[in-house]
């Protein structure tokens, strides 16, 4: 997968590309659903198979006193994308003057950016640009006019209940780490520099032990390296 810094990098093709868009925290089930369908239709049409997502979450400049606690590192989450086979991620640089875009303006820059756009593939939720003025019926808006199908994706559901982003959180803050393997679709895995410092060992020479920083702010649980099934020490997903 090409990590884009402007879309103007990705080489125009007759056939266009097909987008998926969003934050994809976790890349989780119903991430993974959206950003399949894409490549599905991609390949169908031979386009060109793209991801659109930050490089942070978006409060984390419009609203940091609510910036949800992350699932995954940046590192993380473009390794997770990458496993689902896109040609190219596109991480846009989310920053103040991006977070004046309009959700009008934003799908301009997707199109003068790509050039043919066949298809954008979002969750059925997702709004952007901004104070959240874009949204899936903006998105058809422009679409019927530059040419492009929108495919809004229903959330996928988990014994009985919608899958997201902050379901999974909830479930990492409560040690329940085999409910958050399941809507992710793998085991949790955190990430973080070792830290190394001294102390004593049972013989009475010092030895340096390591401890975690975590880069992803959802915590070590307590019972993470007694969960079978779940990735101990540090990993990446």
């Amino acid at each position: 997968m090409r990590i884009l810094a402007q879309p103007e990098e990705l080489p125009r093709e007759a056939n266009g590309v097909c987008l998926a868009l969003g934050v994809f925290d976790g890349v989780h089930i119903g991430h993974q659903a959206v950003v399949a369908g894409m490549i599905a239709e991609a390949r169908a049409s031979g386009a060109v198979p793209v991801v659109v997502t930050f490089d942070r979450h978006p409060n984390a400049v419009v609203a940091p006193h609510r910036t949800p606690a992350l699932i995954q590192t940046l590192s993380q989450r473009l390794r997770a994308l990458a496993a689902l086979e896109p040609a190219a991620a596109w991480v846009i640089c989310f920053d103040e003057a991006f977070s004046r875009l309009t959700g009008a303006e934003f799908v301009q820059r997707l199109v003068q950016g790509f050039g043919r756009i066949r298809s954008v593939f979002v969750g059925e939720g997702f709004h952007f640009g901004h104070r959240r003025s874009g949204h899936v019926g903006l998105l058809r808006e422009v679409g019927a006019q530059a040419g492009f199908a929108v495919r809004a994706l229903a959330p996928v559901s988990f014994e009985g209940t919608a899958v997201s982003s902050t379901r999974i959180r909830e479930a990492i803050r409560a040690g329940d780490l085999r409910g958050a393997a399941h809507l992710l679709g793998r085991a949790y895995r955190l990430a973080g520099p070792v830290i190394r410092g001294i102390s004593w060992g049972d013989n009475g020479v010092s030895r340096p032990p390591t401890s975690t920083r975590m880069a992803s702010c959802c915590r070590r649980p307590a019972c993470t390296s007694a969960v079978p099934g779940v990735a101990r020490g540090i990993g990446t997903a």
